[in-house]
């Protein structure tokens, strides 16, 4: 049997959610949600990571299903060794979205991931870093 190495950050991934899951801690609810499992703390620590990568990490500790298409795609950074809530962490994410040109849109019983410019110019709720429901 050979073993095969992980990237660094795929490594730095598993061990952030590994690490922070406690045995038979409940899961967690979605971003906006209040719950005690809302206090757990997570360190977002991304170094130039591959943005598909930080969609499944958020997508793990939140609990969300996203959607999104192959123009979803390049490196963002999150420093933030300081641990955070899991919305705070959800809030990071969206602006990490951002900052690549991305936003989220809700869909049902999934959040898409679209071009910030192809949210605006439709008539669906867009929700921005900050957390601001906006229609245009």
């Amino acid at each position: 049997m050979s073993w095969v190495p992980l990237h660094p950050v795929i490594l730095g991934v598993l061990l952030s959610v590994w690490c922070g899951m406690a045995v038979g801690e409940q899961p967690v609810d979605a971003p906006g949600q209040p719950s005690a499992t809302n206090e757990r703390g997570i360190a977002m620590n991304f170094p130039d990571v591959d943005i598909r990568v930080l969609i499944k990490f958020i997508s793990e500790v939140t609990g969300q299903n996203f959607v999104f298409d192959d123009r979803v795609k390049g490196n963002v950074t999150i420093i933030a060794p300081q641990e955070m809530s899991v919305d705070d962490a959800y809030l990071a994410f969206q602006s990490a979205l951002h900052v690549a040109g991305f936003t989220t849109v809700p869909s049902g019983a999934v959040i898409k991931i679209v071009p910030v410019q192809e949210a605006k110019s439709s008539a669906i709720e867009t929700v921005v870093p900050q957390n601001i429901s906006a229609r245009e």
